[in-house]
């Protein structure tokens, strides 16, 4: 069973590694993950608007941003741990 263990703890950090990288030409989200005193955990992103919900008209729809992954390393490098994950193509208006 502890091989078992090893293996899968070996996989993760090859999986960790790898999302410390990213590709210069493709598409990603900046994601916040959290967790609350409980142990609830929660997740954020910047986003734009997209309209109005047609079944609640008062209520925003809104789409996560695209953003830069070179400037969202360099910001996040200066103390806050980072990972990029690739996604696909939509985005914030310029």
């Amino acid at each position: 069973m502890g091989d078992t263990q090893e293996a899968a703890g070996e996989r993760l950090l090859q999986t960790l590694r790898s999302m410390k990288a990213y590709d210069p030409a493709g598409d990603y989200y900046a994601l916040t993950l959290g967790a609350n005193r409980r142990g609830g955990l929660s997740w954020s992103a910047q986003t734009h608007w997209v309209g109005f919900s047609e079944r609640n008209p008062r209520w925003e729809i809104r789409a996560a941003c695209l953003v830069d992954p070179e400037f969202i390393r360099k910001a996040w490098t200066a103390g806050t741990p980072w990972s990029a994950g690739r996604s696909p193509k939509t985005g914030c208006p310029a």
